[in-house]
Order: structure tokens, then sequence, then C-alpha cells
């Protein structure tokens, strides 16, 4: 466990998880947990609003029932 602050583009979808590679070879999944985060959407992963009035979510043609954080959005989970 390590705590870290960051600078983010709050145009892109919040990410999960991410996996970076090691230093001897292979790789990490490291999954990210978020702290005071201000006006979240659950749904399409972005800063300013909320699921409740996510645009993307309620221009679904059909709802599965899922969240799925970050994976809407411009950005979606596409790398850095």
């Amino acid at each position: 466990y390590i705590r870290i602050r960051v600078m983010l583009d709050m145009k892109r979808s919040l990410k999960k998880t991410k996996r970076l590679k090691k230093p001897e070879g292979g790789t990490q999944e490291v999954i990210f947990k978020y702290e005071r985060l201000w006006m979240f959407c659950y749904y399409c992963g972005l800063l300013g609003h909320t699921d409740e009035t996510c645009d993307m979510l309620y221009s679904m043609e059909l709802d599965d029932g899922n969240q799925k954080m970050g994976t809407g959005g411009e950005g979606g989970d596409k790398e850095a």
C-alpha cells in the first residue's frame, strides 16, 4: 500500500487499474483507490457530474444494469 498525490486531466476518465512493467521483467497490475472526489460519475468515470445526471448513461439504448467506471466517455481506458 502506498499513497501518492497526482495531477489528473479532468477531461479523461479515471482508471480503476493500470498494468506496470517491473524492472526485473514481467508486469504488475496496480488497483487505484481515489479519495475526496468531487461530483464523480461511477458510470463514465468523469469528474464534474454524477451517474444520476450522466448524459452517456441516459443516452444508452438499453441499460444492462452494470456500472462501468472508466469505460465510457472521451478518453475511456486508453493508455496515457
